[in-house]
């Protein structure tokens, strides 16, 4: 509806939901009153008698979503050369009073290869009436307002109509209308029910009401929401009211008998504001979804104890007023960290999948719990950003859609934290990166296609030597014609990523080009070509972490992303995924990758900080840096030891072909029987590819890694651990140090460790 803002009619959009409810409390004590409407004051004399008010009328219709994201909902397009008329129905328009007409469009083009010029024009009465305003031009997607403050038309009382015409004779030309409104002198009559503000501010003024004043007849001042007025009429059916001089009064008038009839009302006897609305409560952990879930989520919140899980319900309930306003889940958080008891919540897990179509307009909306949209893309973090807009909880999201998809994700939790698979492979990152051969440079410069890898590079840096770094980099891959995937895709490096899945990998990273649905112009990986299913695990579940564009697209209701699809696949294919909501930057990408890489690898150490608070930590509240989501439990460890242990000494210093060493090392945080893997892996080798772009040669170069030249197992009982190395005859390597690789783990600790420059030579 209209706000009464500074003397302006400002048309206000509910985004949330188009049904209101609120909470009437009925006391115990019969003698208590509820809230009467008090009588105005009336002014002793008057300056100035009206007849009429200013109203407005808007037109709105939400059909479509333009950018498939955000709060931006427009109506019909205008095709070239098309028209789209507005039928307003207006009761008695006050001649001689000035209207005031706005309507706005948003450009857009039938082909995305396409940036075609709009023509649009804005007529009354007939396509080719009365111009209002004046034509705009322009050849983007923003919007344009045409607005005229004083029209020369003559409003009927009853039908009017407006035609908004597209002129352009571009055939993609086709921009949609986002609202149309009107704003004119109503004459005041006892009829139905209307709103008006007073057209002059700072005096006494007389309204004069035409026709015959009833009984049922009411005149409200509702300037003052909170403390509306009974302005009471005068037996000559006039109302005597003083307007402030800073602004228009705001007035409605109604008959009694034509108000709105309330559809439902229910009796909740025993209902509680006070059960998440408390300031004893002392939580670590916060657990938001529905009711439905949280029998399926029990031993969740059991292990993360203290932890609450607070039903989406209840937080309505006492936050919004039963409705469902995702705001409502901001204010319940603001609750927790200012109300609750010290230490107050670090986590917010969220329980249900997301959507933009808060008011299910397509129809096939499917949100759970609601996230923020802004204009145009999604943030859970606006869910839990307080002051400013920087989260002050670690958030994870696990985006549900019904109590199986929950049963699947706690068991994974519980199995990678309560019953975790120990390995080698808790010692292993991947670094994926996507070539520069292509889309490049249609889209995107020559070192554009080229950073990909040199960002992987940066991180491979980052990463201490006793982690081992395996890379898949598109452009160690043959090409293979494909019509469909713009002539080439890159098979051999998608059986490579099954099979380092499959091996075991605690990190996945990829750079690289991407979208909800598939990785890398070659579909190094695609949703749609049934890619998880290929992913064999089991408990080798790794933290994903995609530096792409919109790879957690969660928002969309008619798609799901492939950051989704990874986390809800039962035991398997991921642990966590962290990656983007929406397209983003070359330069945001490797900043916030590389980010989350220098936190998780501080000081050369593997944090002991729980993935929410990794990922928090590189909010800066810039938008993007809102788009990387976590998808998973936001508490939930990187499967990667923290505990560091040390090789003392591999004797002989130098290993020759065929010949046997010893290595002996010591060890604190296993204090009984472990078992233990060592791995010696050659040196890191430099590499410079050439490749072809327009006829025209170009390079690049990076490391690759070395050979694993040896690998064995052992076991060990207390501090002291030993065991062999042999180097075969029938392999190369490096006349650079070589460095030896341990891992060791009982049934609930591990640990891991490295020996570096270890000179190899022939036999």
């Amino acid at each position: 509806g209209f706000d009464n803002v500074n003397g302006n009619l400002n048309w206000h959009q509910n985004i949330y939901f188009t049904s209101n409810s609120c909470w009437l409390f009925i006391p115990t004590d019969s003698n208590l009153r509820g809230k009467r409407v008090t009588p105005s004051i009336q002014p002793e004399t008057v300056s100035i008698t009206l007849d009429y008010g200013m109203t407005a009328v808007h037109h709105e219709l939400d059909l479509v979503n333009l950018n498939g994201a955000g709060t931006l909902w427009v109506s019909s397009p205008i095709s070239s050369g098309g028209a789209q008329a507005i039928l307003t129905d207006l009761q008695n328009p006050k001649p001689g009073v000035d209207s005031k007409v706005t309507a706005r469009i948003y450009g857009h083009s039938l082909s995305e290869n396409s940036n075609p010029n709009h023509e649009i024009a804005i007529y009354y009465g007939s396509l080719n009436g009365t111009v209002i305003g004046d034509t705009v031009k322009w050849s983007s997607s923003s919007k344009r307002d045409i607005t005229d403050n004083s029209p020369n038309i003559a409003l009927n009382d009853g039908s009017n109509v407006f035609y908004i015409r597209n002129h352009s004779t571009d055939g993609n030309s086709s921009p949609y209308l986002d609202y149309f409104e009107l704003h004119y002198g109503r004459e005041l009559s006892f009829s139905e029910s209307y709103e008006f503000i007073s057209p002059i501010s700072g005096q006494d003024i007389r309204f004069s009401f035409s026709g015959q004043k009833s009984q049922s007849d009411y005149l409200w001042d509702v300037t003052d929401l909170k403390n509306p007025e009974l302005i009471q009429f005068t037996e000559s059916g006039f109302a005597d009211v003083s307007v402030s001089t800073n602004s228009s009064n705001h007035f409605v008038f109604f008959n009694m008998n034509n108000l709105s009839e309330i559809n439902e009302i229910m009796l909740k006897e025993s209902q509680s504001f006070l059960s998440l609305r408390q300031t004893g409560i002392q939580m670590e952990y916060i657990m938001v979804g529905p009711e439905q879930f949280r029998e399926e989520a029990s031993e969740l919140v059991q292990l993360r104890s203290p932890a609450v899980y607070a039903s989406l319900e209840k937080i309505y309930d006492e936050f919004s007023a039963g409705n469902k306003d995702p705001m409502a889940i901001r204010s319940f958080v603001q609750w927790t960290q200012e109300n609750w008891t010290d230490p107050i919540p670090n986590f917010l897990m969220i329980l249900g999948d997301g959507g933009y179509d808060y008011r299910n307009i397509t129809g096939q909306s499917t949100i759970i719990v609601p996230t923020v949209q802004t204009t145009s893309y999604a943030t859970d973090d606006k869910l839990a950003s307080i002051h400013g807009n920087i989260p002050e909880l670690a958030i994870g999201r696990f985006p549900a859609r019904n109590e199986t998809e929950v049963v699947n994700f706690v068991e994974k939790i519980m199995a990678m934290e309560i019953n975790p698979e120990f390995g080698p492979w808790r010692q292993r990152i991947t670094l994926m990166a996507d070539d520069g051969a292509r889309p490049e440079p249609t889209s995107g410069s020559i070192e554009t296609g080229k950073s990909h890898t040199r960002y992987s590079e940066i991180l491979a840096e980052l990463i201490p030597s006793f982690i081992s770094v395996e890379k898949l980099y598109l452009l160690e891959y043959p090409e293979v014609s494909d019509a469909s995937s713009y002539g080439v895709v890159k098979p051999d490096a998608t059986e490579d990523i099954f099979n380092k899945l499959n091996k075991g990998t605690a990190i996945i990273s990829y750079i690289g080009h991407g979208s909800p649905d598939q990785l890398a112009q070659e579909k190094l990986l695609s949703l749609d070509r049934g890619d998880i299913n290929q992913m064999n695990t089991g408990g080798k579940m790794p933290l994903w972490i995609v530096g792409t564009c919109s790879f957690g697209h969660f928002d969309d209701p008619l798609t799901e992303s492939f950051a989704e699809e990874l986390i809800r696949e039962p035991m398997d294919a991921a642990s966590m995924v962290i990656s983007t909501s929406r397209k983003i930057s070359v330069s945001g990408n490797s900043r916030y990758t590389r980010q989350l890489f220098e936190t998780i690898f501080e000081n050369d150490q593997v944090t002991d900080s729980p993935a929410g608070i990794v990922l928090q930590i590189v909010k800066d509240g810039a938008s993007e840096g809102q788009y990387f989501h976590l998808f998973g439990d936001p508490a939930m460890l990187i499967p990667i030891p923290n505990k560091t242990i040390t090789i003392s000494d591999v004797s002989p210093d130098t290993l020759e072909t065929l010949g046997i060493a010893t290595f002996n090392g010591t060890q604190t945080e296993i204090p009984g029987f472990g078992n233990g893997y060592i791995s010696l892996i050659d040196a890191d080798r430099n590499v410079t590819r050439e490749y072809q772009i327009n006829s025209e040669t170009h390079s690049l170069s990076y490391t690759l890694p070395g050979a694993i030249l040896f690998r064995g197992q052992f076991s060990f009982s207390g501090e002291n651990f030993s065991g062999d190395i042999r180097i075969p005859q029938d392999i190369s390597y490096s006349t650079d140090p070589a460095r030896l690789m341990i891992y060791v783990h009982d049934n609930e600790k591990e640990a891991i460790g490295v020996m570096g420059e270890i000179q190899l030579t022939g036999g």
